[in-house]
């Protein structure tokens, strides 16, 4: 028995980041029959059937369905490209964007981060011709799926740019509104713990690279590209190049960590970086990361130690023992005097000088509790 008085209407649209026919019918037990059949899956979303997007399984739905009216509507989506034939152009884009980014002289770190961020952003849209509303949409999708207020600026600033140099649209970026920065507090461990990391690391090249990261307050990525020319025993400074903003700096080379990289450089010869791998060149971010954390469980210090953590641990002690906030802008390479300044939020220097008024109701007794 033919249904012909039921029809499907079938609509293109992106589902789960890939183009599908959706068919919109009234419910019928033949009809469902059929759509699993085919091999049609069941969307909750939409409350109806959809096979992806291709040749095949538009002949599929013409051949099944001769007894139904089928309306196409073509008029639902323009551009109507398939993923499989979008990925080439999307890689081509990539590469192209990668060269005007150089062009530009953004530096390498930059370049790959903002590759990989426009890069998942396009196979999200799937479509080159993308809108605001567009780039709005996977801005809330990527806060939904956990990521930081961080990753949502530099996701949109890497677009912008992209927008910029892609010819392929017309888009007037200068409204759009970064997403507001949230405001951590900086995490931070002891001196003492510092201590314990570097005296009980017993292999003599990852406790140079922890006592280097703590004494220079460095970025991981700077301590990898640093090389042994960048060290100046003579003059007891080390000369941090090309970093964050495409700025050099200079840092003090303190007395002990002198000592420990020439034990180091006499063992180990580097023979450019100052921290190599097993085959040479720069030594790996997972490297590092294992090392620190290795360092600090052995440490016993509970919280996931970083480096970024030794680099902020290295400027609030500096704080706290009198160095001016102008120095340690400096030490760090900021940019902003106010981003060095939230510092001043996890000292404990002006902490411990507030009278407590809960200790003026109890007697206190100092014990080896581990905080």
């Amino acid at each position: 028995m033919f249904m012909n008085h039921f029809e499907i209407q079938i609509k293109i649209v992106k589902h789960r980041k890939h183009l599908v026919y959706m068919c919109l019918s009234q419910y019928n037990d033949i009809v469902v029959l059929k759509f699993k059949k085919i091999g049609a899956k069941y969307s909750s979303t939409y409350r109806a059937w959809y096979l992806p997007y291709n040749k095949d399984n538009e002949l599929k739905l013409k051949q099944n369905f001769k007894s139904i009216h089928f309306v196409p509507t073509d008029k639902l989506i323009q551009n109507k490209i398939n993923y499989d034939t979008l990925q080439p152009l999307i890689h081509s884009k990539i590469n192209m964007y990668a060269q005007f980014l150089k062009a530009e002289n953004y530096s390498e770190s930059s370049i790959k981060t903002y590759k990989g961020l426009v890069t998942k952003f396009l196979a999200f849209v799937n479509n080159l011709n993308y809108t605001k509303e567009d780039v709005l949409n996977y801005l809330a999708h990527i806060r939904d799926n956990g990521y930081s207020a961080s990753t949502m600026r530099q996701t949109l600033a890497g677009i912008k740019k992209f927008s910029s140099y892609n010819n392929s649209i017309n888009l007037n970026t200068s409204d759009w509104k970064y997403p507001r920065k949230s405001k951590p507090l900086p995490k931070v461990i002891a001196e003492q713990q510092v201590k314990k990391m570097i005296t009980q690391t017993s292999n003599l090249k990852h406790k140079s690279i922890i006592a280097c990261l703590y004494a220079t307050g460095m970025r991981r990525g700077e301590i990898q590209r640093l090389q042994i020319k960048h060290i100046n025993g003579k003059r007891n400074v080390i000369l941090i190049v090309n970093a964050k903003g495409m700025k050099d700096r200079i840092v003090p080379l303190s007395a002990y960590l002198k000592q420990l990289l020439r034990e180091y450089y006499r063992l180990y010869r580097p023979k450019k970086y100052l921290f190599e791998g097993e085959k040479g060149g720069q030594y790996s971010n997972t490297s590092i990361a294992n090392i620190i954390n290795k360092s600090a469980i052995r440490a016993k210090i509970i919280p996931k130690v970083t480096a970024h953590m030794l680099r902020h641990s290295f400027a609030t002690h500096l704080l706290e023992r009198g160095t001016s906030l102008r120095y340690i802008q400096e030490l760090l390479g900021h940019k902003s005097s106010r981003t060095t300044e939230i510092y001043t939020k996890v000292s404990t220097q002006s902490l411990q000088n507030i009278p407590n008024p809960l200790d003026n109701l109890f007697e206190t007794i100092d014990n080896d509790i581990p905080f």
